[in-house]
Parts: structure tokens; sequence; C-alpha cells
């Protein structure tokens, strides 16, 4: 029976190994593309996962063999890890599942939020970022100039009474001086010379020229907007309603997010000399930052996720750890009969949790590789120069969350029976 058991294991993983393999090589060899962005990079990665776990037991092997030159302690070590190599796969099998798709949930959502950001930035002729706002007086001598300066004020201070009502972002403009950044073919329908006063611009999707908006502020003051002008969706104006900054109340100044973007013909010095007032970068610096603060709200959203489930997938390895260190209870009996210290024991069961913890790590951080390569080259289809980067803080944190939950379940071999 035992014989016929481990035939079964080694036919399994013969079996892992080739689909597996088959499978990655597959995906590797597909062509990226923005309706395989998903799929691919998932699919990648759960195939190298299961092709590395069949592989992994010629690292436990390597690991035991190489521990047990490291005296008693070491010896007991790669006794067990050998005697129970399928065991100890198996529980660093939890744990990498749980950290390659955490880290490839977020690749996937870094990777789409970079490609909007560029795309919508592609859509905006702008030489200048700022992050504060520019007087108007000083706008207006640099129109004179030749520069050409309008705020980019996010405004959610108001509230858009529809079904159900929600907070309703403004995007406040000066709309001559849009008019000449905004790249040709942006607004649709009208035109952002319109927009003043309550004549607002949305995005064209689920919008129409005159239709009628309405919102109100904390103080119960309504206004009716109507639309004058639509935008290309994935423009950037798109995803807020857009006013006159100069003729559009303001609700709640507390609520208003300053920016402001200009345009000249003699690049950021220009804008410099024009509006000293303002500390100016450059449309590359300003994408970079908004595509690193989407990143970090990305990995904190994908967090809060894989949290929950973290919790669970923990548990899980805590109790399969727990699991086999009630089979462990024979051999830790011999060595503590063969004159082995409680204390050395102890660090036996330690070597094979963190020899677990090695085969999760190894395992998952090899696994993220495949959607990594995929999702860069994407990005590099799209002419996006960013890096991206796994989430290294998460990753961290669960093989060290993994590695300790590892530990302690097998420690439970220590105790006495009852």
């Amino acid at each position: 029976m035992p014989m016929f058991k481990k035939s079964m294991l080694v036919l399994l993983a013969v079996v892992a190994l080739a689909a597996g393999g088959a499978v990655l090589v597959r995906l590797l060899r597909e062509p990226m593309s923005v309706d395989r962005a998903n799929a691919v990079p998932l699919g990648s990665a759960l195939a190298a996962v299961v092709l590395l776990w069949a592989l992994s037991p010629l690292l436990v092997r390597a690991v035991g063999a190489l521990v047990k030159r490291a005296g008693a302690i070491g010896l007991a070590t790669g006794g067990l890890l050998v005697a129970h190599r399928g065991r100890v796969c198996s529980l660093a099998l939890v744990g990498s599942l749980l950290t390659t798709l955490g880290t490839t949930s977020y690749l996937l959502a870094a990777a789409s939020s970079t490609v909007v950001q560029w795309e919508a930035a592609r859509t905006l002729r702008a030489s200048a970022w700022t992050a504060s706002p520019v007087p108007r007086d000083e706008a207006a001598a640099a129109a004179g100039a030749g520069v050409l300066i309008s705020p980019f004020d996010a405004d959610s201070g108001w509230v858009l009474e529809a079904e159900p009502a929600s907070t309703a972002l403004l995007r406040r403009i000066d709309p001559a001086a849009m008019g000449a950044m905004v790249v040709e073919g942006q607004v649709v329908a009208g035109s952002l010379g319109d927009v003043t006063g309550t004549a607002v611009a949305v995005d064209a999707d689920g919008h129409e020229l005159g239709e009628r908006l309405f919102m109100h502020d904390d103080a119960g003051n309504r206004i009716a907007l109507t639309v004058v002008a639509l935008v290309n969706p994935l423009s950037a104006l798109a995803g807020a309603l857009v006013v006159d900054d100069s003729t559009f109340p303001v609700a709640d100044p507390r609520a208003v997010v300053h920016r402001a973007c200009a345009l000249a013909p003699g690049g950021i010095d220009a804008v410099r000399r024009a509006a000293p007032s303002a500390e100016w970068i450059t449309q590359e610096e300003q994408l970079s930052r908004i595509t690193a603060h989407e990143a970090t709200a990305k990995a904190l959203t994908v967090a809060s996720m894989v949290g929950p489930v973290a919790a669970v997938v923990l548990l899980v390895l805590v109790r399969g750890a727990a699991g086999l260190a009630d089979d462990l209870r024979v051999q830790v009996g011999r060595l503590r009969r063969l004159g082995m210290s409680r204390a050395a024991v102890a660090g036996a069961l330690v070597g094979v949790g963190l020899t677990t913890a090695l085969v999760m790590v190894v395992i998952s951080g090899l696994s993220v590789l495949p959607p990594l390569i995929e999702l860069r080259g994407l990005l590099e289809g799209f002419g996006v120069d960013y890096p991206l980067t796994p989430p290294g803080g998460m990753i961290a944190g669960l093989w060290a969350a993994g590695g300790a939950c590892a530990v302690a379940g097998l420690l439970r071999a220590l105790r006495e029976r009852r």
C-alpha cells in the first residue's frame, strides 16, 4: 500500500510537471493584447505555480542533503525533510498560491491604471504642471507672453442629484486656455469655448448635448447644469464635470485640490519665467507622480482584498502544519530517545518550517515573473515608459507570515500526547 501511494504521488508530480510546462509555454507564446490582459497573466502565473510545485521535491531533497552536514540538528532536519518532502511541498503550495494570486492581481490593476493615465496624458499638450494655484492676474500676464495657463482643480464640494446621489467631481479649468491644450478630436461634440457659468462639459458616454443635470451643496443650494460639450471618455478631462473656474461657484474651498497646467513654445523654462509664483514640473514628472500614487492606491486596495483571504489561508497553513506535526511525533520520540534535547528537536522542526517557507518563496517568487514580463511588454506596446514592479512589502509580509505559521504548526510535534 505505501508503495502504491508513493507511485501515485510520483505520477501526480509528472502530470503536474507536464501540464504546467505545456500551459506555461503556450501562454508565453501568445501575443499580449488588451483583450487578453487578464487571462494570459493569471493563467501563466498559475501554470508556473503548478510547474514549480512539481519540481519542488527536488529542492526539498537538496536542502535536506545540505543541512545534514550541519551537526546533529542538521542531520535530524535533513532526515525529516527527505521523509516528508511531499507534505512540505503541499504546505508551501498553499502559501505560494496566495502570494502569487495577490501579486498578479496587483500587477494587473497597476498595469491597467498606468495605461489609462498615460493614454489620458497624451490627449493634453502641456509643457508644465504645478500643484499650487496660479493667480489669475499672473496667468493673464503670462498669456500676453504666449504662455497659456489653465487651472486643473478637482472640486468635490457638490452632490450630483442622481440615482443614487453621489459626490460630483468637478474639473475647474480655463476653457480658452484648455481648448488650446486639448489634442484635436478629444472634444467629440460642442466646444470648450461654450463652457461658462452653469454650462458644462461631460463624458460622451451616457450623456448628450443639451442634457440637464442638477447638483446641490451641503448648505442646500441647488444648481442646474446644461451640457454644452462632450469629451472623449479616455481623455484627460474625462471622469468629471468640466466647469469654468472663473464663473462657476465654489461650494467649499476645502474640497478643492489645486493643480494647474501650462503650454508654452519655450517649454517649462518659459513657463517658469512667465509664472514664477508656482513650482513647475514637466509633463513627464507629473505623470510619474500620478502613476506612482495610483500604484500605491492599487497596492492598498489589493492588500485590503487579500487580507481576509490571507487570514483564512494562513489558518489552513497552520492546521496543515499541525497535521504534519502529528505525523512527526513518532520521529520526534525516536530522536528524544536517542539523546537529543528538547531544544535540539525544536531546532530541527524549525528547520523544517523554514524550508517550507523557502519553498514557498521560490515558487511564488518565480511564478510572478511570467505575468510581470508579459505586462511589462504590454506597457511597452502602449509606449509607456514606467517601471512596473511587484509590491515588495505585501510579498515580504505574506512570506514572513507563511513561514511563521509553518513553524508554529510544526512545533506542535513537541507536545506530549495525553
